[in-house]
This record gives structure tokens, C-alpha cells and sequence, in this order.
């Protein structure tokens, strides 16, 4: 019997996990290899991280500087005088 089985191909027989990396990703370690050695990527700028804050308030901190009941029901107050929405009532259809 002759077959036709090729000797890199892998087929999973058992219902363990055997990940394996992308196809791709032995051609992106070859380019990164390439550009070093060539000085490529030290001439590209690194990327800057995300801005962050000087100080990291925790949330209780964070919570001391929000308004108070208070406020929040004045302000609340305030705002619904605006006249920005009105509310309209049809009459109901009885037939």
C-alpha cells in the first residue's frame, strides 16, 4: 500500500489542546531578525505610552471630589425649568 501521508503534517487524535503558533508568525521572527541587524529598527521612534496621571487617586479619593446629594438635587432642580421638553397627552380612543 502506498501512501501519501506527509511527514509535517500533524492530525490530533485526542481531545487534549496541542496549540501551536500561527503559520506566520516564524516569518515575522525572520523580518524582525533582519531589520536588526540591519539597524532598521533603531531608527524607528519607539511609540509613547499612554499618558497617565501624576498622581493615582484611589476611589475613595476620587469619590470626596464628586457633588454632594445636595448639589446634585439643586442642580437637578435647575435644569428641569429649562422648558426643553414637553410632555403631551392625546386623548384615548375608546372604539
Amino acid at each position: 500500500m502506498t501512501s501519501i501521508a506527509d511527514g509535517s503534517v500533524k492530525i490530533q487524535t485526542t481531545s487534549e489542546s496541542n496549540p501551536s503558533p500561527p503559520s506566520w508568525f516564524g516569518e515575522v521572527v525572520l523580518l524582525i531578525g533582519y531589520l536588526r541587524k540591519h539597524g532598521v529598527l533603531s531608527k524607528i521612534p519607539a511609540a509613547s505610552s499612554p499618558t497617565t496621571p501624576d498622581v493615582i487617586l484611589s476611589r475613595a479619593q476620587r469619590a470626596h471630589t464628586r457633588l454632594s446629594w445636595e448639589t446634585r438635587l439643586a442642580r437637578n432642580a435647575r435644569s428641569t425649568g429649562s422648558g426643553h421638553h414637553q410632555t403631551v397627552r392625546y386623548p384615548r380612543r375608546d372604539g
